[in-house]
C-alpha cells in the first residue's frame, strides 16, 4: 500500500469525519425534549434552569454552541450522559473490553475453536481484569493455527447511552490495531434498542470474515 493512496485516504477522511461531526450535532438538537429538563427534574425554579443552561452552554447561539462542541471534542471531552450522569467517554470505554470480548467469541467461533470459556475459564482467578489483548491474541493464534486470516470484522452495538458516534473513529482503530488489520476493515456501527424493551443493556453483534491462507 503507498504512501501516497494512504495520504489521499486520510485526506478524504477529514470531510468525511467533520461531516459525521456536523450531523451528530445537529441530531442533538432536534431531537424533541429539553436536555436540561431531563437532567433537573420536576420542581426545579426558572433560576435553577438559566444556571445549568449557562453550565452546559445552552444559552448560547447555536454557532458558539457547535464551536464549544467541536473544541470539546478535540480535548477528548464527550460530554456528560443525561440519564447516567456520567462522562461519556467513560462510559464507552468501560464497554470497549466487552465489545473486544465478543470479538473474540466470534473469531473463535469462526475457526470452530470453542468457546472464549474453554481457553479463558471465568472460575481461573488470573482472567479477572486481564487485558483484552491476551484473549485477542490467544484467538489470533488460534486463527493461524487453522490457517485463516482475518479479512474484516463488523460489529454492531445496541444501547441507549451514550452515543457512539463522537467517538466511533477511535474505538475502529483500537480495534484494528489489536487485529493487526487496515482500519477500513473494522465495522462499528450503533443504534438504539427502541422498540426491543432493553433499554438498561448493552447488546453487541459481531461478524468476522476470514481467508484461507494458501
Amino acid at each position: 500500500m503507498s504512501a501516497v493512496f494512504l495520504l489521499r485516504r486520510l485526506i478524504l477522511a477529514v470531510p468525511t469525519l467533520f461531516g459525521v461531526t456536523v450531523i451528530v450535532f445537529v441530531l442533538l438538537r432536534v431531537v424533541p425534549g429539553d436536555p436540561i429538563n431531563m437532567m433537573i427534574g420536576p420542581g426545579a425554579t426558572p433560576q435553577d434552569i438559566q444556571a445549568l443552561r449557562e453550565i452546559y452552554g445552552l444559552d448560547k447561539s447555536i454557532y458558539d454552541q457547535f464551536v464549544i462542541y467541536l473544541r470539546d471534542l478535540a480535548h477528548g471531552h464527550f460530554g456528560t450522559s443525561i440519564s447516567l450522569r456520567q462522562d461519556v467517554l467513560l462510559l464507552i470505554l468501560g464497554r470497549l473490553p466487552v465489545t473486544i470480548e465478543l470479538c473474540v467469541v466470534a473469531m473463535l467461533g469462526a475457526v470452530a475453536a470453542g468457546d472464549i470459556g474453554t481457553f479463558f475459564p471465568p472460575s481461573d482467578p488470573r482472567w479477572r481484569g486481564a487485558d483484552s489483548r491476551v484473549f485477542v491474541e490467544e484467538a489470533l493464534e488460534q486463527i493461524r493455527h487453522a490457517g485463516y486470516r482475518i479479512v474484516n470484522l463488523d460489529s454492531t452495538l445496541i444501547l441507549a447511552t451514550p452515543k457512539i458516534a463522537p467517538i466511533a473513529k477511535k474505538i475502529q482503530q483500537s480495534v484494528a490495531d489489536l487485529l493487526n488489520i487496515e482500519p477500513n476493515c473494522v465495522g462499528i456501527k450503533a443504534k438504539t434498542p427502541e422498540g426491543m424493551g432493553t433499554d438498561n443493556a448493552a447488546i453487541a453483534h459481531v461478524a468476522v470474515l476470514l481467508e484461507e491462507v494458501r
